[in-house]
């Protein structure tokens, strides 16, 4: 496994792409940053009949992608413990490979990918805003505040990464708020080309209202529908999976994540 040039990135691409829901943030992120952002690292491995394996990192995780089944788990293993990064991802048979290796220092968790084909609207009389670089700070602590979704960012790395897809274009944010003070959020954590992911839902559960997730997620899937986006998104609640899949969405694989333990 060595670091990825930039002549290498036509055939990570190539490569990624036959699969991409199994590898939506890598191929999304390689295809808008390439290697000129300081936050991203790629790493590959392949031989005479191509690429066998990817690695990046993106600010403090790293997701991984192979079509193999004998990829090399123990130099994946190894980079993930020297970058000390506090989340991996990739599709589930990946991960539990990895997880054998480092269960000590992370816990596991997994889920399904789905694409949105249809969602429900839902009433709601209040305004839904669109967040500005300046809400990506508070948006991060309301997001950390839950385990399952937040607990392995650290705050102010988090609102750079939200702060950064604002201003490149490459993701949006929506917030709810009640006397001045956002108690809900979704974002498009990433969109390029005609591909866009979901994330980062969140209500404070100081003001859980039924309503304000499935609104918001609603509002956000019609805004990158109307743009002309595939929209994906990451479920691990089996409730959720289920109701996604109520309203006819379409499971398209499963996933893994790795969180560092604290």
């Amino acid at each position: 496994m060595r670091r990825a040039e930039e002549t290498d990135i036509p055939a990570i691409l190539t490569y990624l792409r036959r699969r991409v829901p199994d590898c939506l943030y890598m191929y999304i992120d390689i295809k808008k940053y390439g290697l000129a952002n300081p936050n991203m690292k790629v790493w590959i491995d392949s031989d005479e009949n191509g690429m066998r394996l990817v690695v990046m990192k993106y600010h403090t995780s790293i997701s991984v992608y192979s079509e193999e089944t004998d990829w090399d788990v123990a130099a994946v293993a190894k980079l993930i413990e020297d970058e000390k990064v506090g989340s991996v991802t990739g599709k589930r048979d990946m991960i539990e490979k990895l997880h054998e290796v480092l269960q000590e220092q992370y816990t596991a968790s997994y889920g399904a990918v789905f694409q949105f084909t249809s969602y429900r609207d839902s009433d709601f009389d209040g305004e839904i805003e669109t967040a500005s670089e300046d809400d990506t700070l508070e948006i991060a602590k309301l997001i950390t505040k839950d385990e399952g979704i937040g607990g392995y960012y650290e705050i102010e790395d988090l609102a750079a990464q939200l702060a950064e897809r604002i201003r490149t274009d490459m993701g949006r944010s929506y917030v709810i708020r009640e006397n001045g003070k956002i108690i809900a959020h979704i974002a498009s954590y990433a969109e390029f080309e005609n591909l866009a992911t979901t994330g980062g839902l969140i209500v404070d559960p100081d003001s859980r209202n039924g309503v304000y997730g499935s609104v918001l997620e609603g509002y956000l899937v019609n805004q990158l529908w109307a743009d002309g986006f595939q929209v994906y998104t990451f479920v691990t609640a089996r409730l959720r999976k289920r109701l996604l899949e109520a309203m006819g969405n379409r499971c398209v694989g499963e996933y893994g994540k790795l969180a560092r333990k604290h």
